[in-house]
């Protein structure tokens, strides 16, 4: 097959840039030929116009126009159809976001390109999402559970299969657990989403007072974000700031947790919650608020950790606190390692692989 998959700016989504190249590098792999087509934003330079990587494309380079003032939609459109000019018709064209999906729609219609479009979206589809345009795809590759379920809600007929974020085979080291509590956090500094407040909150509740934090950044900090000097005056404020080791960014954030007795997530909401496997996979329990979309497809209560309702500062608090009375158990690093078999890199790629196959002979069917 002839796959292209196209997406907006990866600008502060570290974790969908790494999950897309692992897709790629797993489908070309197989024998498939695979291009990113990267949505351009706007007229500054791209971190991708200088990527030494002929698989992975800006859409638009080279396309004269007089300015880029106008809808935004219309120029992706315009972009597209320059990039697709210049390549072979695919089989299939791969779509990341709503908005992705309906500009790939008008795009294919309008060149004649008999391509089938698969939706392979993240994140809670909310309106602002556009979420209605995923009506445009002819089937769709859902991340979660969750998504899946909002698509079905969406066009109860839908072609919907769900199939998770491959766990990416290779050697991991082990993380030790440590001798004193030590909480991990890792991801953005983006308060609104990732409700790092209800994560302060819980643990400054906490009756025993002998645990540390690491917090780790896994993406750069958005220029201007004040996110971090707010969530650093709210650990002084609730007075657990010197049980705080504020790490900053990483490009290798797992290189910085030497140690650890669980990972935390406290968001409001995800994009796939990632990090929750890359925790488990290391031997790691984690508790996560049960937000939409992705922790309920991966954490396994009382097995490899524990889920708590999104905001629920005391609920938090208290699997914490029984956690470490001992009255919870911590299930041991193998068990946490063994409950997120499903996501092994083979048995995952062997999954979207036969779906893309069976959405595109389902394409050629209708055509004919």
């Amino acid at each position: 097959m002839r796959i292209y998959v196209y997406t907006p700016s990866f600008v502060a989504h570290a974790g969908l840039e790494r999950s897309m190249r692992l897709l790629m590098q797993g489908l070309i792999s197989r024998g498939h030929e695979c291009k990113l087509l990267v949505m351009r934003s706007s007229d500054k330079p791209s971190d991708v116009e200088d990527a030494d990587d002929p698989n992975v494309i800006l859409c638009g380079q080279g396309r004269v126009h007089k300015t880029r003032t106008a809808d935004p939609v219309i120029h992706a459109i315009l972009d597209l159809q320059h990039t697709m000019r210049l390549l072979p018709a695919p089989d299939v064209i791969l779509t990341l976001t709503p908005m992705c999906t309906g500009i790939a729609r008008a795009v294919i219609e309008s060149m004649d390109i008999p391509a089938a479009i698969v939706s392979r979206v993240s994140g809670p589809l909310s309106k602002y999402d556009h979420f209605e345009s995923l009506t445009y795809a002819d089937a769709h590759l859902a991340v979660s559970s969750g998504i899946a379920e909002k698509i079905v809600e969406l066009a109860p007929n839908a072609l919907v299969e769900t199939v998770y974020h491959p766990l990416l085979d290779e050697p991991i080291r082990p993380v030790p657990r440590a001798e004193i509590p030590t909480f991990v956090y890792i991801g953005r500094m983006h308060n609104i989403q990732k409700r790092i407040d209800v994560m302060f909150r819980a643990l400054a509740a906490l009756p025993n007072k002998r645990w540390r934090l690491k917090l780790i950044e896994d993406a750069p900090p958005e220029p201007g974000s004040s996110d971090e000097i707010r969530m650093k005056d709210l650990a002084i404020k609730l007075g657990i700031a010197d049980r705080i080791d504020w790490i900053g960014y990483s490009e290798s954030p797992w290189d910085e947790v030497d140690e650890a007795t669980l990972l935390i997530l406290s968001s409001d909401w995800e994009a796939y919650c990632y990090v929750l496997i890359e925790a488990l996979v290391r031997g790691i329990p984690v508790i996560s608020s049960d937000c939409p979309t992705g922790p309920r497809d991966i954490v396994q209560p009382n097995v490899n950790g524990w889920l708590f309702k999104p905001g629920d500062v005391l609920g938090l608090a208290g699997t914490i606190s029984r956690i470490m009375s001992g009255s919870l158990t911590l299930p041991d690093a193998e068990t946490c390692r063994r409950s997120i078999a499903r996501f092994d890199q083979e048995r995952v790629m062997d999954q979207i692989e036969q779906a893309l196959l069976r959405y595109v002979r389902e394409k050629e069917r209708q055509i004919i």
